[in-house]
């Protein structure tokens, strides 16, 4: 039995994924430290505001993790560092 081939937009998305991947293998040993960290708090925070489900999971997280001891605004905060740090 054979498996079913991808679909265009996987096949199309998966393609991105890695030629981005490969460019970024390729630069990132030619930038300063700096511009890297620079680069990885701002991909992190542009994961953090348009991974809709991966804020609301760590959000969740976190919720259930502190309870009650943190205001909104600090669970966001802790959340967006989080982000940033797996970016890093």
């Amino acid at each position: 039995m054979s498996e079913a081939k991808p679909s265009f937009w996987k096949r199309t998305r998966y393609a991105l994924e890695s030629a981005t991947v490969r460019f970024f293998a390729f630069l990132v040993p030619l930038l300063p430290r700096f511009i890297i960290l620079w680069l990885a708090r701002l991909l992190g925070r542009l994961a953090f505001w348009f991974d809709k489900r991966g804020r609301t999971t760590a959000l969740e997280n976190i919720r259930v993790a502190f309870g009650d001891t943190l205001d909104t605004s600090a669970q966001k905060r802790i959340a967006l560092k989080s982000f940033q740090n797996f970016a890093r």
